[in-house]
């Protein structure tokens, strides 16, 4: 994973990111900025559905394209 990925969510359902009915699939989004040197969300995505960026954990995110 590096910034530009094309990414998509597999993590739990986040409300205030994906207000929407929580079981539309999938949702894409592009990693904007990793941080090498934090512990846990590292890995900040935009996602183009909800026009928002969030922190991320890696385990939560599935490379669609890099």
């Amino acid at each position: 994973m590096r910034v530009g990925s094309l990414v998509t969510y597999v993590g739990e359902w986040i409300p205030h990111v994906f207000p929407e009915d929580k079981t539309r699939e999938p949702r894409y989004g592009i990693v904007i900025e990793i941080d090498m040197y934090s512990q846990g969300t590292n890995v900040c995505v935009y996602w183009t559905d909800a026009e928002y960026s969030y922190w991320h954990e890696e385990y939560e995110l599935s490379i669609v394209s890099e």
